[in-house]
């Protein structure tokens, strides 16, 4: 067992990660806020940019004091040698790094953070505060849930995260919490994935279940989505014509390009990104060897997306997927001793899967009318 001044030095150190990692993220918000011109937001984040910049201040002092107090236990200075020591010598050696680190990303944090606020005057009062989030809260973040009515951005359809600022300070800040809107009957408009529950075992599972009550992914944050609709035409070039001739050829719909956020600041969402990350690459993979229906391809999976009129019940198979791990994030380790970046973007490229008797199927009146639209039709 470490020192308690070491053990002591490293807490100090992951609070001071923790709140330097939250201000980050207040700064990408408030930054999108100021884009959108929305002064109510502007004004939230100025707050919360705030709150995390004297928290991670106060955090840096700690940090700093508990590691030059750490600095006297034996074998951190490395003049002395034995397995204990040697291990002291490590743990310091670890801390101060994370440390020196993390000082470099706060210097520019705080030279943001001090721009942010003299650009806008904060509000005067207290800094309002919601109820403290629980492993229910963050659980209801990928929640498969329906006939709530939501509180809706006025500026955008689709809810924003909300945050909280109240949480005591342990190890880890507070973090955004999803919101889960519906429309017009409840029904959630969300982004999700839905897949074959056969892939839904083990890891792809999630914690508690999570990934298979939902059915599939459901995505935290809004992605951004991408697709092309095509219609190709052959052309000829006629003897002594000023202009070429076409002729239709076919129609066709590109792949879906999806970049989806993911945030982690806790246990149960760090072990939620595992389980999505690890059924997004199984996802990608055939039947294989002593496999049950060895030989078949990955399954089709499908896509709903900001209700019927966008994206409805699409067919869809995963045919690439990016994960990022960024440099200048901080990474949350879980109890599985994996680590996780606190913010990152997976991008999904999904390719459209119509079986025959669904193409011979389709017409442009049905289409028109939108009596197929339940069955994925772009």
């Amino acid at each position: 067992m470490a020192d308690p001044l070491l053990e002591q030095a490293r807490s100090s150190a992951i609070a001071y990660t923790s709140f330097n990692g939250a201000l980050t993220a207040s700064l990408m918000d408030l930054s999108a806020a100021k884009s959108s011109g929305n002064q109510t937001d502007i004004q939230k984040y100025q707050v919360e940019v705030n709150l995390y910049k004297e928290k991670a201040t106060a955090a840096k002092a700690a940090a700093e004091t508990a590691l030059a107090a750490a600095q006297g236990v034996p074998g951190a200075d490395g003049a002395t040698f034995s397995a204990e020591t040697q291990e002291n010598k490590d743990i310091y050696s670890t801390i101060s790094s994370a440390i020196s680190r993390e000082n470099k990303y706060f210097e520019t944090n705080l030279s943001q953070a001090d721009a942010a606020l003299t650009e806008v005057t904060l509000p005067s009062g207290e800094i309002p505060t919601n109820p403290s989030q629980t492993d229910a809260d963050t659980a209801a973040k990928y929640a498969d849930t329906t006939n709530i009515v939501p509180t809706l951005d006025a500026t955008n359809f689709v809810a924003q995260p909300n945050i909280s600022l109240s949480k005591s300070v342990t190890s880890q800040p507070s973090r955004p919490t999803a919101a889960t809107p519906t429309f017009g009957g409840g029904k959630d408009h969300r982004v999700r994935l839905k897949v074959p529950m056969s892939y839904l075992v083990g890891q792809a599972a999630g914690p508690n279940n999570t990934l298979v009550k939902s059915q599939g992914i459901i995505f935290p944050y809004t992605p951004t989505i991408g697709q092309e609709y095509t219609a190709t035409y052959n052309s000829i070039s006629a003897t002594h014509s000023n202009y070429n001739q076409y002729f239709y050829k076919n129609s066709s719909v590109s792949t879906i390009s999806l970049g989806a956020k993911f945030t982690v600041q806790n246990d149960y969402e760090a072990e939620v990104y595992f389980s999505i990350l690890h059924l997004l690459r199984a996802l990608t993979k055939m039947r294989w060897g002593d496999d049950e229906n060895a030989g078949s391809p990955p399954p089709v999976c499908r896509l709903f997306a900001y209700g019927d009129a966008i994206m409805n019940n699409v067919p869809v198979a995963v045919s690439s997927v990016k994960v990022d791990f960024p440099e200048n994030v901080d990474y949350f380790t879980s109890k599985s001793l994996s680590s996780a970046p606190v913010l990152s973007t997976i991008t999904i490229t999904l390719t459209p899967v119509y079986s025959r008797n669904e193409i011979q199927q389709f017409t442009v009146s049905d289409y028109l009318n939108n009596n197929i639209r339940s069955k994925g039709y772009l």
